[in-house]
């Protein structure tokens, strides 16, 4: 996936050599986090940890950080006359993290296009919850990146841990019901409760 979104941004830019496209990226990425201006937040209310807008705002940062990032990790090697096959193996580590972001990002913003798109309060209120805790969970799954880029801190990460587990308390008693509503068979599912009629 991190791949497909550096030859993306090859395909725009025409035929680029590697390292022009390299040297885009690298360019485009820093701009965009600047602009972005990441002030970390020091809020724990739940209010604020159950914000679609903050959750939207979170998978961006780490996404477009982690481009920059390896961008330049990518850059540096073929200024350097690496090969950009074996740049790339080097980035390997970075490139998987960057693809699975953008792969977390996507589907936070496709769940909460679903909850725009909810056919009455009830789903929509539904559909909202389930949201927010996947968006906590993949954070708290993530904490130490959030921890170490200063986009959370001690505090907010403890926070949104606890969130995550209301959230999941809170729904406990419409899992099935929901897990049902999308059809999924139940030789897919894992969890014995799940199986529940």
């Amino acid at each position: 996936m991190a791949k497909a979104l550096l030859t993306r941004f090859r395909e725009e830019m025409g035929d680029l050599s590697v390292v022009g496209m390299v040297r885009y990226v690298a360019e485009r990425a820093g701009t965009r986090v600047t602009e972005m201006n990441p002030v970390a937040t020091r809020r724990t209310d739940p209010e604020h940890l159950r914000d679609p807008d903050f959750h939207a705002a979170a998978f961006r940062y780490r996404e477009e950080r982690l481009l920059g990032s390896v961008a330049r990790r990518l850059k540096d090697r073929l200024d350097d006359g690496m090969d950009p096959f074996q740049a790339f193996n080097e980035c390997q580590d970075h490139l998987v993290a960057l693809g699975r972001a953008h792969g977390e990002r996507l589907e936070v913003e496709a769940f909460q296009r679903a909850v725009a798109r909810a056919p009455s309060p009830g789903a929509s209120e539904l559909l909202r919850d389930l949201s927010a805790l996947h968006a906590l969970s993949r954070m708290e799954a993530d904490r130490g990146w959030f921890l170490e880029a200063g986009y959370v801190d001690p505090p907010k990460s403890r926070a949104i841990r606890r969130e995550a587990a209301a959230l999941a308390a809170e729904l406990r008693e419409v899992a099935v019901a929901a897990v049902d509503a999308w059809g999924i068979p139940d030789a897919v599912l894992a969890a014995p409760d799940a199986l529940g009629d």
